[in-house]
């Protein structure tokens, strides 16, 4: 399988995480720790905020 795990920012040199979900670039970095990522799953990976509430609360309030 051929994911996308990041993007990266050519001005700033900066690497960010992507949307397991929907693929577009998050606003996490990929130096931060997974323990300070609110939008984290566990086994699956980083999500944007938007598929993180879809997916997670969304779900919890059903």
């Amino acid at each position: 399988m051929n994911e996308i795990r990041h993007s990266v920012d050519k001005n700033a040199k900066v690497e960010y995480e992507v949307c397991v979900v929907c693929k577009k670039k998050t606003d996490v970095r990929i130096d931060e720790p997974i323990t300070r990522r609110y939008t984290y799953i566990e086994g699956a990976g980083q999500l944007c905020p938007s598929c993180y509430k879809k997916l997670i609360i969304d779900a919890k309030t059903r």
